[in-house]
């Protein structure tokens, strides 16, 4: 069995004086090893508060306190992880998004890829935005100034039947009040926006 309890004050040390996000985790599980084949399999949960990103930028103040769960069950070997079972939920004041991955896929660590566990097509991964903050996108977009409410909608990456993957909304993304201002110009003011979205990923 494995078990997990740190917070920031343990590992500030390691970073010889710079300034860490406060955050504290704890989690739990088991942990297997099989010499014969160097593979392994990790189960458990995790989770993790943090506060005081501004320590890192000081425009990250708006994602204040943060909360992530996670359950997990993966297996490695040979380069390769199995996700078995994978659930993230992430939440600010409110909840923001709930992940999950199904079917089983694999990440290839060479290939950076996530690959399904079988040539059938269907779902392998599956994103429910409940209320992303359009504050919490805004430190990561210099280039324009954005602001409003909250985005939500649900996003999945599908196996397609031709051997490819796509990235679709399976609910629309929609968001209220969202201006956009760049280079001093106002773009957008306090629109309302909905949309449906479809991309291939190579």
């Amino acid at each position: 069995d494995w078990r997990l309890a740190a917070g920031s004050a343990q590992l500030q040390p390691f970073f010889f004086g710079r300034a860490l996000p406060k955050f504290a985790s704890n989690g739990a599980g088991q942990f297997k090893f099989f010499p014969a084949t160097a593979a392994a399999a990790l189960q458990g949960g995790l989770q993790v508060e943090a506060a005081e990103f501004e320590q890192i930028r000081p425009e990250l103040h708006a994602l204040g306190r943060v909360r992530l769960k996670s359950d997990f069950d993966l297996t490695v070997e040979a380069g390769l992880v199995r996700f078995n079972k994978l659930e993230v939920g992430l939440a600010g004041e409110q909840p923001v998004l709930a992940l999950r991955i199904t079917g089983s896929p694999v990440f290839d660590f060479k290939r950076l890829r996530l690959d399904p566990a079988s040539p059938a097509a269907g779902e392998i991964l599956h994103i429910n935005l409940l209320g992303l903050p359009i504050s919490w996108l805004a430190p990561f977009c210099s280039a324009a100034d954005l602001s409003g409410g909250v985005i939500t909608g649900e996003v999945a990456v599908i196996r397609t039947g031709d051997n490819q993957l796509t990235l679709q909304t399976s609910t629309p993304l929609q968001v209220e009040g969202f201006s956009l201002v760049r280079a001093g110009r106002l773009l957008l003011a306090k629109v309302d926006l909905k949309m449906d979205a479809e991309a291939g990923l190579s």
